[in-house]
């Protein structure tokens, strides 16, 4: 039970709230008393009402005076004009005052906040300001069959449910790289797969020289995926392949997936002692320290025309980066990494975190 042992009678309001914040409030929010609790082993606590200032006196005909909490109270003494009764300490909840104006301004400094890039390529990206770092990540290294007996692969063809940019069906065109050139020739198969963590369809061909990456991939991670695959994955069905790719994405959790190649492998990335698998271009790998790359951060969303078939797509924020390839006409490749991802499996080049905040930006 709480007790009122004193309310002083110049406060100017009936609408008291906020006993939880040990003050009570006017209903537009403003302070205008304090509340005291006496500590007490009593059954009953002492509460009294001090003015934080004069607001002149409670008007009696205004209403019930209110305390915010959930008890009754046997009061000593009430405001002058009012007739002897409980004063009830309810839950009180302040009404969201609301402006036409400000919610509006509101409204479109939210849509300001986030920049939408649309979709873009690396045209106008400035790589001579960019920042310098090395990956630090696991990856695990999945070479892609012929499938010479079951057929050679699957057309490198956009699926169905597949669409552009504009929401429009794409299902059963040659899927193209960021430059618009299909993957494969005419008549060339391969394998077509989703990355989970950019949205994105990827494909790479069954020519016996392409690879699929897998990132961010721990040891355990790849010690199941390894035991699913088998010794040798080359022995594998187009099924079996695809099976492998869904299981490391719904029993492992491993959705960031990327096509590559052997030379890629061999020139730029490392076996992991630990996953000696035997077959070469198969298992745990990590890049090479010694091979440095180049970042910079696009702020917003939007979506990036690089490597992969589709756009990938990015809600906050997105780093593209710029590597090495001696493949490429301008002697680089470049792809974009999630903001959480990319933290997590880079490095500034003398090994201290990266602090994506304070990376060189793309204004585009």
């Amino acid at each position: 039970m709480l007790k009122l042992t004193s309310f002083s009678p110049n406060l100017n309001t009936p609408r008291l709230s906020s006993a939880a914040s040990k003050s009570v409030l006017r209903p537009d929010h403003t302070a205008i008393a304090n509340l005291n609790k006496s500590a007490s082993t009593a059954p009953t606590e002492t509460v009294s009402l001090s003015s934080t200032g004069s607001f002149g006196p409670l008007n009696a005909n205004s209403g019930q005076a209110k305390i915010v909490t959930s008890h009754a109270v046997e009061p000593n003494e009430l405001p002058r004009g009012y007739d002897s009764g409980p004063i009830l300490l309810e839950a009180f909840a302040p009404q969201t005052q609301h402006n036409s104006n400000i919610d509006g301004f509101l409204t479109r400094l939210t849509a300001q906040a986030v920049k939408d890039n649309g979709t873009f390529s690396t045209t106008g990206m400035n790589f001579s300001e960019s920042a310098k770092v090395v990956s630090s990540a696991q990856k695990f290294i999945i070479p892609v069959p012929t499938f010479a007996a079951t057929g050679g692969g699957e057309g490198l063809v956009y699926p169905s449910g597949a669409t552009n940019k504009e929401g429009q069906s794409i299902a059963g065109q040659p899927i193209a790289d960021w430059e618009g050139k299909p993957i494969g020739g005419p008549g060339e198969k391969g394998v077509v797969f989703f990355n989970e963590k950019d949205q994105s369809y990827q494909a790479v061909k069954a020519d016996g020289n392409g690879v699929i990456i897998m990132n961010q991939v721990t040891d355990d991670q790849g010690k199941k995926l390894q035991s699913r695959i088998g010794n040798d994955p080359s022995k594998l069905s187009l099924k079996e392949f695809k099976d492998a790719l869904e299981y490391a994405h719904s029993e492992l959790g491993i959705g960031d997936k990327y096509n590559s190649d052997r030379d890629f492998i061999t020139s730029k990335m490392n076996a992991m002692e630990t996953s000696d698998t035997g077959v070469a271009h198969y298992g745990l790998y990590r890049r090479d320290d010694r091979d440095v790359c180049e970042v910079l951060v696009v702020d917003g969303k939007g979506a990036f025309q690089g490597p992969a078939a589709t756009p990938q797509k990015f809600e906050d924020g997105a780093v593209i980066l710029r590597q090495p390839d001696s493949k490429a006409e301008d002697g680089f490749s470049y792809r974009l990494i999630q903001p959480d991802a990319f933290k997590e499996t880079y490095t500034n080049i003398d090994g201290s975190p990266v602090d994506i905040a304070s990376l060189p930006r793309h204004e585009g």
